[in-house]
């Protein structure tokens, strides 16, 4: 009963503290121009066998709001997830007891999952030779239930840097980045860096785009090949305040899906 005051405390230490960020931003930057909030929501599907023998699926059904300025950008989202968790027919000592194998063959588990802040502040505006660069940050606040295995019960935190730069209708875009991972109980993760490059592509006088990005991450679980992924993405604009986004993903280690497909609306405010 204390744990779970604790719990409940921190979280909405974290909440509170994660709303002041919002209001310094948009203090900080209430007088530039180009300022718009936006509201946005996508439905993620997530197929892959992992370290199991079976496929597993997880569905996720994303709502949040995203603020941008000239140079911030701010979002917080919440997923809804629904997950069909395997049979574990391997010797499961050797999995922490976040695993999802803990769960009745056959089985599936719902909740709301962890609250996700990101923001972006970008330090310096492309030129003739030099791309844009950003300063990013994350944090992931334990809103959800370790019951379900939809969240470790610990915040994480992350640190990175976002590379951008326009050629004729080219866009090239690289970003690196450092994680703090909340530990679940018994069980220790490794803090691991993570890097991507993509490449994109413009159409329609800049109505429709395209882009092909890969995304690798450190060793996060000791003896278990870390997350890697491939991705393309198609971007339409379908009014002057609507964009929608359609994702196509395929990971290439046992701890990435085999197979992602995310489709995303944005409405401007």
């Amino acid at each position: 009963m204390i744990f779970s005051v604790v719990k409940i405390s921190r979280s909405l230490l974290y909440l509170s503290g994660g709303f002041v960020l919002i209001f310094i931003f948009v203090s900080l930057d209430s007088l530039n121009a180009g300022q718009n909030w936006s509201l946005y929501s996508s439905a993620s599907l997530n197929s892959g066998s992992y370290i199991y023998e079976q496929t597993s699926r997880t569905l996720y059904l994303t709502s949040g709001v995203r603020w941008r300025s000239d140079r911030w950008n701010f979002t917080a989202s919440m997923p809804l997830i629904w997950q069909e968790n395997p049979t574990d027919e391997q010797d499961d000592s050797t999995l922490p007891q976040t695993d999802d194998g803990m769960h009745a063959p056959g089985s599936y588990s719902m909740g709301l999952g962890d609250i996700y802040l990101y923001s972006s502040y970008r330090i310096l505006t492309a030129q003739s030779t030099l791309p844009s660069i950003a300063i990013t940050a994350q944090v992931k606040i334990p809103t959800g239930s370790e019951l379900t295995f939809f969240s470790t019960g610990a915040a994480d935190y992350g640190l990175g840097l976002t590379l951008n730069k326009q050629a004729g209708p080219f866009n090239i875009f690289a970003d690196a980045g450092y994680l703090k991972l909340g530990d679940p109980v018994s069980f220790d993760y490794s803090n691991p860096l993570n890097y991507g490059i993509g490449v994109g592509r413009w159409f329609q006088s800049g109505q429709f785009s395209a882009s092909l990005y890969m995304k690798n991450y450190t060793e996060i679980i000791p003896g278990l090949d870390p997350p890697g992924q491939v991705s393309l993405g198609l971007f339409k604009h379908l009014a002057n305040n609507a964009t929608f986004s359609l994702f196509f993903g395929k990971g290439y280690s046992e701890s990435s899906p085999d197979f992602t497909v995310t489709g995303s609306f944005d409405w401007k405010l």
